[in-house]
């Protein structure tokens, strides 16, 4: 019981803190969702355990502790594929950009170096 307490509280502290991102604009629309019925499911699960296990029996799972173990493990690869496809694109972002500043500092050298010969003659 105690466990589920504790367990409680932290899930309502990790909600608020997604709903001040969210406020904050520092997530979207669509992660607020996602995040926010994660974590309303996990409180679920806390509060009623023998609900998971009635849908891991259904699914063919013996316990909902391995149901939820195979959850977790499905919402975390997923959320790592988003993660490395964003970096990834991120990647591509900086290079884009450093390849433009490089080739305007080239143009902005050639023009001194122009100017300076012209100065010269």
């Amino acid at each position: 019981m105690l466990f589920q307490f504790i367990s409680l509280i932290l899930i309502a502290f990790i909600i608020g803190r997604i709903v001040w991102q969210y406020k904050q604009r520092a997530i979207q629309g669509n992660e607020f969702i996602f995040w926010s019925f994660f974590w309303v499911l996990a409180a679920a699960a806390i509060l009623i355990p023998d609900a998971l296990t009635r849908i891991a029996n259904a699914l063919g799972i013996g316990r909902g502790t391995d149901f939820a173990f195979y959850a977790s493990f499905v919402i975390v690869g997923y959320v790592l594929f988003r993660i490395v496809v964003r970096i990834d694109k991120i990647e591509r972002d900086v290079t884009k950009i450093v390849r433009h500043l490089a080739l305007e500092g080239q143009d902005q050298k050639s023009k001194l170096k122009s100017q300076d010969i012209d100065t010269k003659v």
